[in-house]
């Protein structure tokens, strides 16, 4: 198989160091080395070929191994890589992808340090430049002094940098520390600025330096790590097929056998059947902030339209969805129409993140 930015490569549990079949040698390559190694950066966006949440690939892959552990001896026969090694090593790998953080789990990691940023930006910086203005105004009675002192204090670009402009507020900050230092005696005359207060100015300024760039990071970066967990998961999946394929063959003249290596059925079996749902929140794309009363409205081909509002936090949850394709709108006053599609698998409640662009 050639993908792009690896070139050809086999299924990663054949074969050793040396690229020998693997009951020759004793040490299998893993997949997850060559995955460290990728720059998703260059690639296109990979999308997943399996029809159903990572969780049940991982599980189904899990039960495909025991049925292949169990029938070893006629698998063995039909092709002498199948081994109890390679089994072993399949599901190492099966395990490696599991433990690869999805979506929603990386997601979790820059929301927290958003809702970090944000509480301490309305707690301590917000109310701070506030207090800096008023002491600037006290400092300089001329109106034109006082404006260029403002300015010189990063005035301009207070309001913009308090949305939520992490950037932004960084050189705010650095701009406020840096006026307080070079006019303190103006500030601290008169009992107007108590000299308490610069510490205060100068902590917003290291925590923002501190944990912008964090944050601004793990951001970025988890569209990366969510493509390597489909990548990985993808192969996992052409190997799935493949031993499935494999046994079908081999147990063609027994049904119930041949049961054991069919993808559906092991499915059927790993994912409960019944309703699934579909939890979902929407941010907004410039400040990564929650936005409430959004409509989400998905419809399936046949099927009646259904909405749901998002609430306080941005969240909302579709409950008891038959399995199938929905495609639908994302809308609020304000900002631009998302058209939205999403794939619900039985048994399974999936997740989706939606930024929405405030219209020009």
């Amino acid at each position: 198989m050639t993908i792009e930015g690896w070139g050809n490569l086999q299924p990663f549990w054949l074969y050793g160091t040396t690229g020998n079949v693997l009951n020759e040698v004793p040490e299998p390559i893993f997949l997850f080395h060559y995955l460290t190694n990728l720059n998703f950066e260059n690639m296109e966006l990979v999308v997943a070929d399996f029809k159903s949440s990572f969780d049940a690939l991982y599980e189904g892959c899990d039960q495909l191994a025991i049925n292949l552990l169990e029938e070893l001896t006629a698998m063995g026969a039909f092709k002498a890589k199948y081994t109890a090694p390679a089994v072993a090593a399949f599901q190492a790998e099966v395990q490696a992808a599991r433990l690869l953080p999805d979506e929603e789990q990386r997601a979790e990691a820059h929301e927290l340090m958003r809702i970090e940023l944000t509480s301490y930006t309305d707690k301590n910086i917000r109310p701070n430049l506030s207090a800096l203005k008023l002491y600037i105004r006290d400092a300089y009675d001329d109106p034109e002094v006082r404006a260029v002192k403002l300015t010189a204090a990063g005035y301009n670009d207070w309001e913009k940098a308090l949305k939520y402009n992490w950037e932004l507020l960084r050189t705010v900050m650095q701009k406020a520390d840096t006026f307080i230092g070079a006019n303190l005696t103006d500030l601290l005359a008169n009992d107007n600025m108590p000299a308490m207060f610069p510490p205060k100015i100068t902590d917003g300024k290291t925590f923002v330096n501190d944990k912008v760039p964090v944050f601004l990071n793990a951001r970025e970066n988890a569209p990366q790590g969510t493509q390597e967990k489909i990548v990985q998961s993808n192969k996992l999946y052409e190997i799935a097929i493949s031993i499935c394929e494999d046994g079908q063959h081999v147990f063609e003249s027994n049904p119930a056998k041949q049961k054991q290596f069919v993808w559906d059925a092991i499915m059927e079996i790993v994912t409960p059947a019944g309703k699934a749902g579909l939890r979902f929140d929407v941010k907004d794309s410039e400040t990564s902030e929650p936005i409430k009363s959004v409509v989400a409205k998905i419809k399936k081909e046949g099927n009646p339209p259904i909405s749901v509002t998002t609430d306080d936090n941005g969240k909302g949850v579709f409950d008891n969805l038959p399995a199938g394709d929905y495609a639908g709108t994302v809308e609020l006053l304000g900002y631009v129409t998302l058209n939205v599609s999403v794939t619900i698998n039985t048994g399974v409640t999936s997740f989706k993140h939606w930024l929405m662009v405030k219209n020009p």
